[in-house]
C-alpha cells in the first residue's frame, strides 16, 4: 500500500487494523517497528501473539501461531518482526513458521482464509 502522507507508523497501524490478528516474530527483545506493532494492538483491540525465537523452536512457534489463529478465528494474519538488518535469521524463521501454519491447515482440511 502506498501512503503518500504516511510513513511506517501509519502503514503499521493499517496492517494491524486490516487483519484479524497479528503474529509478532522476534528474537530476544521487541524494539523499533516490532515494538510499535505490539503497542498498537492493545488499544486497537486487536489480538496478537508474541513468538520469541530465542525461547521457541520453529515447531513450537508453528504450534503457538496455529493455536492463536484457531482460537481467534483469524482469517487475515498480519506477521510482524524486525527488519533483516536487525535479525538476519528472521526471514528463514518467519518462512518456516508461516509455511508450517499453512501446511497444518491444509493437512487438516482447513482452507486458506477460513
Amino acid at each position: 500500500m502506498r501512503l503518500p502522507n504516511g510513513g511506517y507508523r501509519q502503514r503499521t497501524r493499517f496492517n494491524v487494523v486490516d487483519s484479524d490478528g497479528t503474529a509478532i516474530l522476534y528474537y530476544e527483545s521487541l524494539s523499533g517497528g516490532t515494538r510499535l506493532t505490539r503497542n498498537m494492538c492493545a488499544p486497537l483491540k486487536r489480538p496478537y501473539v508474541l513468538v520469541d525465537a530465542r525461547q521457541m523452536s520453529e515447531a513450537e512457534a508453528v504450534a503457538a501461531v496455529t493455536a492463536f489463529v484457531e482460537t481467534n478465528g483469524v482469517q487475515a494474519l498480519n506477521v510482524a518482526g524486525p527488519r533483516a538488518s536487525k535479525w538476519r535469521q528472521g526471514h528463514a524463521f518467519s518462512l518456516a513458521v508461516v509455511g508450517g501454519v499453512i501446511q497444518y491447515r491444509r493437512m487438516n482440511g482447513i482452507p486458506s482464509g477460513s
